[in-house]
């Protein structure tokens, strides 16, 4: 019987209640939320959004931006050794 590795799912992002773009004024705080359940101790989380990111935990992150204009933003897993990082679902951004 051959048996196949487990691998992990590529993660799931959200702003809240499964909403994938919003609109906010400038300097307004937006929350992003990772649902996909890894072991932090073998994986690192790396949000790429615009403006400041602060991570709240590998779970929840608040992106500000003070710069108009639409963005994408996505979550990267990265396996401690380095290999096949997993590339999460893309948010849109509008800051008015």
């Amino acid at each position: 019987m051959m048996t196949l590795p487990i691998t992990p799912d590529s993660p799931v992002i959200n702003f809240g209640l499964g909403l994938t773009s919003v609109t906010v004024q400038a300097g307004t705080p937006v929350t992003v939320w990772q649902h996909t359940l890894y072991n932090t101790g073998a994986f690192n989380f790396i949000l790429s959004a615009p403006g400041t990111i602060q991570q709240i935990s590998p779970y929840e992150y608040t992106v500000t931006s003070n710069v108009p204009g639409t963005y994408s933003l996505s979550l990267s897993v990265v396996p401690s050794d380095k290999r096949n990082s997993l590339i999460s679902n893309s948010l849109t951004l509008t800051v008015q």
